[in-house]
């Protein structure tokens, strides 16, 4: 993304900040702009990133939860996504290792990092997800996983697809 930024330099005042031999060092410069892009996103950018849905899963990725725009996008109800059994069951066949990787980096870290995938519709239709999977505890212990997912183009997903069967790290 190209950004134009305006701005100037000022000093820092009022830092008073010390060196090692207990004098007052000069103020520090620092850059106050704003930044902008220099294209505005396009009708499809605005649109994917209006449809960022959350889930709810249990620890082996089992939904039992999905918010309002997670339901517009999938196309399912709360009760049919449920009901299936484990999350795995709405993952693309060709995603399924990658996603199951990224479950046991969570299991040991605490979150999945950025997963891009497929997840089946309702309507039998492959749609890209970038999700990134976190583990909330309670009393100590991991309880249950908040997935923040946000849909892709299928230009981005297969761009995506490229690079991770390329194992070239994802930009």
């Amino acid at each position: 993304l190209a950004m134009n930024f305006q701005g100037r330099l000022k000093f820092l005042h009022g830092q008073n900040k010390k060196g090692k031999d207990g004098a007052t060092l000069s103020p520090q410069l620092a850059l106050f702009a704003v930044a902008t892009p220099l294209q505005p996103p396009s009708i499809l950018e605005i649109r994917t990133k209006n449809f960022i849905f959350r889930t709810k899963h249990k620890l082996d990725f089992t939904p039992t939860g999905c918010d309002a725009k997670g339901k517009i996008v999938l196309g399912y109800t709360e009760a049919e996504l449920c009901m299936r059994g484990t999350g795995y069951q709405f993952i693309h066949a060709a995603d399924m290792l990658y996603c199951a990787e990224n479950h046991v980096r969570m299991m040991k870290t605490g979150e999945s990092g950025m997963t891009v995938f497929r997840l089946l519709t309702k309507e039998n239709r492959w749609a890209w997800v970038q999700a990134n999977a976190r583990l909330v505890y309670k009393n100590g212990r991991p309880d249950y996983i908040i997935a923040t997912q946000r849909p892709l183009t299928d230009e981005e997903g297969a761009e995506h697809l490229r690079k991770r069967n390329m194992k070239l790290p994802f930009m």
